[in-house]
């Protein structure tokens, strides 16, 4: 395994029909002071994970609708309610907050558009 794979398992990437353009974005917003070359490296790292494993959507206390791909730890999100969280942008899931799999009507509550594997 390498430093780069080592740096993007500890990242979480887009859904899994990204393209490197959005992996790029991704690892460009989590590690925005390293360097292009490096940021670069790990988007392919990303989007090589992005290809292999499908995606799976969840809703986490009603109030995120999320994504992770089995087999990581790591939860993306999609798009969360207002009143959920204020002034940060990270989300911490406990254990003890009711998860459960997104349907098509979640996506059209959140505001987001429908997967194409959903």
């Amino acid at each position: 395994m390498t430093e780069c794979d080592e740096v993007a398992a500890n990242l979480a990437a887009p859904p899994h029909a990204s393209s490197f353009d959005d992996c790029l974005a991704s690892a460009r917003a989590q590690m925005g002071d390293q360097g292009e070359t490096i940021i670069s490296n790990i988007a392919e790292v990303l989007y090589e994970r992005c290809r292999r494993l499908p995606c799976k959507y969840i809703v986490i206390d009603e109030q995120v609708l999320g994504y992770y791909q089995p087999g990581t730890y790591l939860i993306g999100v999609l798009q969360r309610k207002p009143s959920a969280f204020h002034k940060s942008d990270n989300v911490t899931v406990v254990m003890r907050e009711p998860v459960r799999p997104a349907t098509a009507e979640d996506f059209d509550s959140f505001r987001v558009t429908k997967p194409s594997d959903l």
